[in-house]
């Protein structure tokens, strides 16, 4: 699950530390060398409810989920076909950023049509058949660890402090992030507008193998709102009243003699 968080920072931070530093994402400790500082990410937790919140949020129906990258009809960049039995709930494009179904499509029978045609992979979020399960949001809470190891403590703070703004970019710039992608298994988990800031900074040194290195570790706190969906099978059959029936009957009048 919070692997898919990591994954969501790896090409900024490649792109942005070059060979300049090793770059492990999770809970691995890497291997620095004089000529290479490590950065290393991770995300350690996830809990939902802050304080003062109420337990539980309020659920609704469930619905057999799906998400896929869609492919342009041929000649059509701004035309996608959507799978026959699915509607599209939401679209990423790119990944990451929900798009407002008003300002840029609309779906007309089994195709998306986009105003403007996108530049970047649209990731379609489709909705099928009404399923047995609940769909329901709650306030969550993540806690990202950065840390970095250099030769010396310059260097590992320098470092420190530009992953962390990549990083804080990244989140600014992204609105959903898939922990849980629906397909075949019955559970949906997304993050909904994480904001991120550093709740805490440390400089110490650190022994790996025979050296001890200058070694910076900065905590980032992650707010925001986590939707579970949970759909299994077809939903229990419902009785449902199809019309009622009225009968009046008139009495003939009666006057006193």
């Amino acid at each position: 699950m919070l692997h898919a968080l990591e994954k969501l920072f790896d090409a900024d931070l490649k792109q942005l530390l070059g060979d300049r530093a090793s770059l492990v994402l999770g809970p691995v400790a890497p291997v620095p060398t004089a000529a290479k500082p490590a950065v290393c990410l991770s995300a350690g937790s996830l809990e939902t409810g802050w304080a003062g919140d109420e337990a539980g949020g309020a659920r609704g129906p469930a619905y057999r989920l799906q998400a896929r990258t869609l492919a342009a009809k041929a000649g059509q960049p701004g035309n996608f076909t959507v799978p026959a039995g699915f509607a599209v709930a939401d679209v990423q494009a790119p990944p990451g950023r929900l798009l407002n179904a008003a300002d840029h499509y609309v779906q007309q029978g089994q195709t998306l049509q986009f105003l403007t045609p996108p530049t970047a992979p649209v990731l379609a979020r489709l909705r099928g058949e009404a399923a047995r399960g609940y769909t329901e949001r709650q306030s969550a809470s993540l806690a990202l660890t950065l840390a970095v190891w250099a030769a010396t403590g310059a260097v590992a703070s320098e470092l420190a402090g530009e992953v962390t703004g990549a990083v804080l970019a990244r989140l600014a710039d992204t609105n959903v992030v898939d922990l849980v992608v629906p397909g075949d298994g019955p559970l949906a988990l997304r993050l909904y507008r994480p904001l991120a800031w550093p709740a805490r900074v440390e400089s110490t040194s650190q022994r790996l193998g025979s050296s001890d290195w200058p070694y910076v570790t900065v905590l980032l706190a992650v707010r925001g709102e986590l939707e579970l969906a949970l759909g299994v099978g077809t939903p229990e059959p419902v009785s449902r009243i199809e019309h009622i029936e009225y009968q009046t009957q008139v009495q003939p009048g009666f006057s006193p003699g």
